[in-house]
């Protein structure tokens, strides 16, 4: 470069570079030495700059805060970018902000779940479209299916509404394990156990319970559930529908049991409380005591009850050695009531070492003779020497052919024409119509039940005791002491056999003879209408009843004379009757003792008897 042109240029420069700087200069041309594009810079205010070697359209973009319009970067290999939306990531990016992704090098669900810093939980990513948890899971604070509050934890609702007759029952929740089985057919089973509420439509408000359902080896769930809490707070176990604290069973045909287990050296029992500790917490006890088998039962707080293991009864007394033990842990008094109907008909009663029975009678087992007469109440007995033979008898039964059990009968002497008295349909007295509550499909089923009057019409009929057989079309009676069973004719017969050791009750009978020593006591009638043999005795015979001890009556005459209260009394020469006794003392022959003075000069002669007789109040 020339002198001549260094000065040229530097006069141009001299010039121009104050104008582009102020902006007044536009669109100078300068062409650098060794360039061969040339670069057009701007010349002032509102003069867009032209770069001949650029590409793409619109304003240059500068260092501050610039837009980038629908740029393509093409694949970098690095780089930092701010600020933009709508860019794919295909081969990944860093440099996220906090609680985003550390690090996407790769965008695969590995490095996702990496990235997921402020969560819970490790493994897999749970999606709400039929997720599979394979670990135990914390949820709290959370309402499946509604926005209820989230003060009360996990919740499964059904947000429906209900209608008449359409009850909307909560999601179920079913919990799931699997047992062997070990027969021939050794598997693996399912065992379920659902939960769920199910509402009860109701007049004022619906009730409801919760209910636990088994299923097992997916068998249909059962329509009662195996527990159930109602919505008043009461336990069914086997119902849904309790009306107590707690009901176990449902009312059905098979027995119910509850099981109370203790280990062999310690108590099980039931506990009837009015408070939470203390005396109140055990004021009544049903208690079972394991180490030596026996059954207590208190009442406020005290046992007054025990049975031993031995089956003794124990009242007031924890060591009862006989089958009944009564012990009056106050005073003196009585200890045992003899009631009938609500009335205190005699007492036992004691007052030191002495035992009264008061307005009592006890009594011997009797039968009587063949051919012997009942005596009446009150009548004085004496013992037979006889002992009554102690038999039991059974029916033995054995098959014979029908032409010796039957008598055949002609039709015209079997059959009759009755008046019989039928219900007439056509006339309703009554209706009466029931319903019943079913509360697993909850529906109300009536049930109408008539009363009809009646009618009589007139039937053929086999007349009482006549039979007709079918494979032969004859008509027959069965003879007396044969029976007619499924399989065909019996004879039946009366077995007796005989129990010696069991052989301690003699006969009784009446006496003429004065102050007999046999005195047994008095007649005081039959024990029961369908009281026979009571095992000690002969089953086929009634049992009687002989008054030896205690307060009862007695027929006296007047053989001896006026009879004063207290005076002993003794057998007399009239059969039946007692007369007063001789002598002041206990004799073998005294029957009884009088309770009342008997003047012989008020009472009449019995005008079938032809003597005076009467029954008095006595005491063995």
């Amino acid at each position: 470069m020339n002198s001549t042109f260094k000065r040229y240029l530097f006069a141009v420069l001299f010039v121009l570079i104050p104008l582009i700087v102020m902006g007044t200069y536009k669109y100078p041309s300068i062409l650098w030495d060794g360039l061969t594009t040339q670069i057009l810079v701007g010349g002032g205010a509102g003069v867009d700059p032209a770069w001949t070697t650029a590409t793409g359209t619109g304003a240059p973009v500068r260092a501050t805060s610039p837009t980038l319009v629908t740029p393509l970067l093409g694949t970098p290999t690095s780089g930092t970018l701010t600020n933009c939306t709508g860019l794919p990531i295909a081969t990944g990016v860093s440099g996220l902000g906090a609680n985003v992704a550390t690090a996407l090098a790769t965008p695969s669900s590995a490095n996702l779940a990496a990235a997921l810093t402020d969560e819970t939980g490790t493994l897999l990513s749970v999606f709400s479209d039929s997720p599979d948890l394979t670990t135990a899971a914390t949820i709290t604070k959370t309402a499946i299916g509604t926005t209820q509050s989230d003060a009360y934890g996990l919740g499964l609702l059904n947000t429906t509404a209900a209608a008449a007759g359409a009850q909307q029952y909560s999601p179920p929740l079913v919990f799931r394990g699997s047992g062997w089985k070990t027969d021939a057919t050794a598997a693996s089973m399912k065992v379920e156990f659902m939960a769920d509420v199910r509402p009860v439509q109701g007049a004022a408000a619906p009730t409801g319970y919760w209910g636990i359902y088994p299923s097992v080896n997916d068998t249909a769930y059962s329509a009662t559930p195996a527990l159930a809490v109602t919505s008043t707070g009461n336990v069914g176990i086997g119902t849904a529908a309790p009306s107590r604290r707690l009901t176990v069973g449902a009312g059905g045909a098979a027995n119910e049991v509850i099981n109370i287990y203790a280990g062999s050296g310690n108590s099980s029992g039931i506990y009837f409380s009015d408070a939470l500790s203390g005396a109140g917490e055990y004021a009544g006890v049903v208690q079972y005591n394991h180490a030596d088998n026996h059954m207590d039962f208190y009442t406020a707080a005290v046992e007054v009850m025990r049975i031993t293991s031995t089956g003794n009864v124990g009242i007031g007394t924890t060591a009862p050695a006989n089958p009944l033990a009564v012990n009056r842990q106050a005073d003196d008094g009585v200890v045992v009531d003899i009631e009938q109907a609500d009335t205190v008909e005699g007492t036992i009663s004691v007052s030191g070492t002495t035992v009264s029975y008061n307005a009592f009678v006890g009594s011997h087992y009797t039968q009587l003779k063949a051919g012997q007469v009942e005596p009446p109440v009150g009548a004085v007995m004496v013992s037979t020497g006889e002992i009554i033979p102690c038999s039991v008898s059974r029916q033995k039964f054995t098959k014979v052919q029908p032409i010796e059990a039957v008598t055949v009968i002609p039709k015209e002497d079997a059959v009759e024409i009755k008046d019989i008295e039928v219900e007439d349909k056509d006339n309703i007295l009554s209706e009466e119509t029931t319903y019943v509550y079913d509360p697993e499909t909850d529906t109300e089923t009536p049930t109408t039940s008539y009363t009809y009057g009646t009618k009589i019409v007139q039937k053929k009929r086999l007349k009482d005791g006549l039979y007709f057989h079918k494979k032969t079309q004859k008509f027959y009676t069965i003879n007396l002491g044969y029976i007619e069973k499924d399989d065909g004719f019996y004879k039946e017969e009366t077995v007796i056999k005989h129990r010696p050791l069991k052989e301690y009750f003699v006969y009784v009978d009446t006496t003429s003879t004065a102050a007999d020593k046999r005195a047994y006591g008095v007649w005081l009638g039959k024990m029961s209408d369908d009281a026979k043999g009571m095992s000690f005795g002969e089953d086929s015979k009634a049992v009687y009843l002989v008054a030896q001890v205690g307060l009862f009556k007695i027929r006296v005459t007047d053989l001896n004379g006026n009879i004063p209260n207290g005076a002993y009394l003794e057998t007399s020469t009239r059969p039946m009757e007692a007369q007063r006794q001789t002598g002041g003392q206990r004799l073998n022959s005294t029957i009884a003792k009088a309770l009342v003075d008997v003047d012989w000069a008020t009472v009449t002669v019995d005008s079938v008897l032809g003597y005076k007789v009467k029954l008095i109040p006595c005491t063995f």
